[in-house]
């Protein structure tokens, strides 16, 4: 059950969607489900829970017992045809007057089920607009500099304040080979050296 389950998630997310998302993954793991068609299903839930009122006012209901809300939160994913075991972390949410953040913790889930993968994020950086080739070597040299991860996923931001070059922002790591900062170091050096 996701009250019980021993088994941890690669990553904790310090937050009350983490620790949603931490107990359906563990409970995922412990059933041995493919972690990624729970993914789906939880953004499935999501999509039900912000287009459907009817879904929204029974998980918001307040009953005079926890438990008839669990009840009534796991017949209502079984009617919308989740999985044993999402129809329980729905029941488990509600019980816990959580659905609200349904959005955040299937983020979180996404956030768990990357370190699972051993996958991470990163941004890069540029002045201007750059061609696909000159992405394609910048995510070439991250990736080659960060081999525990078996797949980063990138994006791209235009900031014409660092001048040229690349700035690369990941989880834990920045890697700046901007024209902005070698000029500020240059500086820097000139104002020693003064």
């Amino acid at each position: 059950s996701l009250e019980k389950s021993a088994i941890k998630p690669p990553v904790l997310i310090p937050t009350d969607a983490g620790y949603f998302a931490g107990k359906v993954y563990s409970v995922a793991v412990e059933k041995k489900q493919n972690l990624a068609e729970v993914q789906k299903e939880l953004r499935r839930l999501v999509k039900e829970y912000d287009s459907r009122e009817d879904v929204k006012s029974i998980l918001a209901m307040q009953m005079e017992s926890p438990n008839r809300r669990l009840m009534a939160a796991y017949a209502l994913g079984q009617k919308l045809g989740f999985s044993d075991s999402v129809s329980q972390f729905l029941a488990f949410v509600t019980k816990e007057n959580a659905s609200a953040t349904l959005p955040k913790i299937a983020d979180a889930f996404d956030e768990i089920l990357m370190a699972h993968n051993k996958e991470s994020r990163a941004t890069i950086v540029v002045a201007k607009t750059a061609s696909r080739e000159a992405v394609a070597e910048v995510e070439k040299l991250v990736q080659e500099t960060f081999p525990e991860y078996k797949k980063i996923h990138f994006t791209v931001r235009v900031d014409p304040t660092i001048v040229g070059g690349f700035i690369v922002e990941g989880e834990g790591f920045t890697i700046d080979r901007s024209k902005a900062t070698m000029i500020n170091k240059f500086k820097k050096a000139l104002s020693v050296s003064a």
